[in-house]
């Protein structure tokens, strides 16, 4: 972040938070940090942040909250954090309650293997990164591999190898992340494959955006599709 013009102002009194600036005293963005292994923390919190982006009244009174608690402790962390305490014990029990960690263990995946690099003077690979989930719940991933030929490979299809490669077929979820981090729209010959793939393969969700959770069917996305009659069971 600070290669874009933003300060970094510490922890301001919460283990584990960072907080950024950017041309002014105002506070803009912070940063949350666990440790790799902490799986346990970092459920907890995308649970809460899902459940926020998907109940809007919870996350206006959430805000609303927040809002009185500055007026009331402007230079008191202490006193501002116990405040709210209460209220998010209650609603992370709600969010785990209802949590679907599978979009965001496809994307943790993905990213976990997305490193750009050159391979050699005439190949690339590694700027896009996908993960998908299995029929069987079993997890793949792989990169994209850019040739200065045709002879290339996307990253949906790579983790489409892999999959076919470990003896399975049937996707259940994809997602393939782009080079800044976004969910991006899988090509027509990566569509093409899945839909070869499996006579079900109409009902394969596939993430379009990751912070908004919004998804469609494959099916959706190859409309009149030319082995329809074919591929019926």
């Amino acid at each position: 972040m600070r290669e874009v013009g933003y300060e970094c102002l510490g922890e301001f009194g919460i283990p584990g938070r960072r907080y950024f600036r950017k041309g002014g005293d105002e506070r803009t963005h912070q940063v949350h940090v666990f440790d790799a292994g902490d799986r346990e923390n970092v459920i907890r919190h995308l649970a809460l942040c899902d459940y926020l982006r998907s109940h809007e009244g919870t996350r206006d009174e959430y805000a609303a909250l927040k809002r009185s608690l500055a007026r009331r402790f402007p230079y008191d962390i202490e006193g501002y954090c116990d405040g709210k305490d209460r209220f998010v014990r209650a609603l992370e029990a709600r969010a785990l309650a209802c949590y679907d960690d599978s979009w965001d263990r496809l994307y943790l995946a993905a990213r976990s293997v997305q490193r750009p690099r050159e391979v050699s003077p005439l190949v690339e690979a590694g700027s896009v990164a996908a993960a998908l989930l299995t029929e069987a719940g079993n997890v793949y991933v792989g990169v994209c591999i850019d040739t200065a030929c045709s002879l290339g490979m996307c990253a949906e299809r790579s983790a489409i190898a892999a999959m076919v490669t470990a003896g399975e077929s049937r996707i259940r979820r994809i997602v393939a992340v782009m080079p800044d981090g976004r969910a991006g729209m899988p090509c027509g010959a990566c569509r093409e494959l899945m839909m070869q793939l499996d006579p079900a393969a109409r009902e394969v969700e596939v993430l379009l955006d990751y912070e908004s959770r919004r998804t469609a069917r494959l099916g959706e996305l190859v409309p009149g599709w030319w082995a329809d009659a074919r591929m019926a069971p």
